[in-house]
């Protein structure tokens, strides 16, 4: 019998919501439902219970989460193989963004020590299996890419007479919500009756996104962009089901759920045009040169107006998204260990 230990510290605090925290969940469930597999599966918080690595015996221990500027590896090897997911190193490279610091600096000189202890990285896209090997000088061997899955609805039921373009995901600067906001502002009078609704809390530096909304609700003399930092996921998937498009222009992301949820109800997204998203989405996104108001706004009208490329992802999306699902992805995980096993 295979016992692997997984670390579950993400499922609480703010990580949580975010994409480590999904993956995190799913995996767990996705192994919890191979009954056919002689599994023994234990998920706790290995930084608050530290002490069950040293005492019990694990054939697989999994860090699905990695930190350049905190202490998130041991420092030492636990269990016969050690397995660390590193989703991207986006503090690498936006440094302005993430200022390390002094016992940030310290740290990140130890995680790359610690590394070595590791033996297989995964990471969840070839892009950014090349930024490890480029910023940790890991040799590409010695990385897995495992693309995470999406969570593809029962039912594509949709509704096309809704007339909303969505976004979804905490706001920060780097998915550009500020300026998705102003190119909607932009292209209101060539679509009087479309709405913006905005979901996900204001990330920004200084509160930014709610008096933004009242001063272009206040310009369109309508209600025309709606924004709440939070819904129920029931909700959440039927404004998924029922937008015109998704607007999701984002600098850099690990993987990206939301237009790739989106996706799974047929609805185009619009993403940034960069090497991750072409990675993921090919032919089935609009792609935005930029992040700047224009460029989005441009954008934003092609996802309404280019009928050819919209019945196309409307109908054929929904199965390119099939192949980004959680049990594919816990699969390639398994087969990964096993087979170094």
């Amino acid at each position: 019998m295979l016992s692997i230990a997984i670390d579950s510290g993400p499922l609480s605090g703010g990580h949580s919501v975010r994409g480590i925290g999904v993956m995190v969940k799913e995996q767990i469930q996705a192994i919890k439902r191979l009954s056919d597999q002689a599994i023994k599966l234990e998920t706790f918080d290995f930084a608050a219970n530290h002490q069950s690595l040293i005492t019990n015996h694990y054939d697989i221990v999994h860090y699905p989460y990695f930190f350049p500027y905190a202490l998130t590896l041991p420092s030492r090897k636990y269990g016969e193989k050690m397995v660390v997911t590193i989703q991207d190193l986006i503090q690498l490279i936006y440094p302005n963004n993430y200022p390390p610091g002094i016992r940030g600096k310290l740290n990140f000189y130890k995680q790359r020590i610690r590394l070595k202890n590791v033996d297989a990285v995964i990471t969840i896209s070839e892009t950014s299996k090349k930024e490890l090997v480029k910023l940790f000088k890991i040799k590409p061997e010695r990385i897995v890419v495992n693309h995470l899955g999406a969570d593809v609805p029962a039912t594509q039921k949709t509704d096309n007479n809704n007339k909303y373009i969505l976004y979804a995901g905490q706001a920060f600067p780097r998915r550009h919500l500020k300026e998705t906001i102003l190119a909607f502002e932009n292209i209101a009078s060539i679509f009087p009756d479309l709405k913006l609704i905005a979901i996900g809390p204001d990330k920004y530096e200084t509160p930014t996104i709610s008096p933004l909304v009242s001063q272009v609700n206040g310009r369109l003399h309508r209600e025309a962009v709606i924004h709440k930092d939070h819904v129920k996921d029931d909700e959440l998937a039927d404004l998924y089901a029922g937008a015109k498009a998704l607007v999701y222009v984002s600098d850099r992301e690990a993987f990206g759920l939301p237009p790739m949820e989106a996706l799974s109800f047929g609805v185009p997204p619009v993403i940034a045009d960069n090497e991750l998203g072409h990675e993921l989405f090919g032919e089935y996104a609009f792609y935005s040169k930029s992040g700047e108001v224009d460029d989005i706004a441009e954008t934003i009208g092609q996802a309404l107006t280019d009928n050819q490329k919209i019945d196309k992802i409307r109908s054929e999306g929904p199965e390119f998204v099939k192949k980004y699902n959680w049990k594919s992805f816990v699969d390639r995980f398994l087969k990964l260990i096993e087979n170094d096993h």
